[in-house]
């Protein structure tokens, strides 16, 4: 699954759902149900950013409108059992840490 760029909450770092039209709010608040004919091992989140690059070191801008991967978030599903049927398991909430910079990421699956 894949979606668009969404607008981040500079306070909290939550998805800004007030900046988004309301086929984007709605698209972001039902759940996604995937039926696999086998058990995946891991759900892998891509974090991106949108917009300028500036130099770590240096302080100055090196890209404008740039795409650039900022972290990676693995939940392996060793330990979770799979629905059967039309049945849905209770949600549960996990908090991941990002492999590059160590970030944090509430899910509800």
């Amino acid at each position: 699954m894949s979606t668009e760029f969404v607008p981040i909450s500079q306070s909290s770092g939550a998805i800004d759902f007030t900046s988004m039209k309301q086929q984007q709010q709605q698209n972001w608040q039902q759940p996604h149900t995937f039926f696999f004919a086998s058990k995946p091992s891991a759900i892998d989140v891509f974090v991106h950013h949108m917009g300028v690059v500036i130099n770590a070191r240096t302080g100055e801008l090196t890209q404008m409108q740039a795409v650039v991967h900022v972290d990676t978030f693995i939940l392996p599903l060793s330990s979770v059992t799979p629905a059967v049927g039309s049945s849905h398991p209770p949600l549960q909430s996990v908090t991941l840490t990002g492999v590059i910079l160590q970030t944090q990421s509430f899910l509800y699956c």
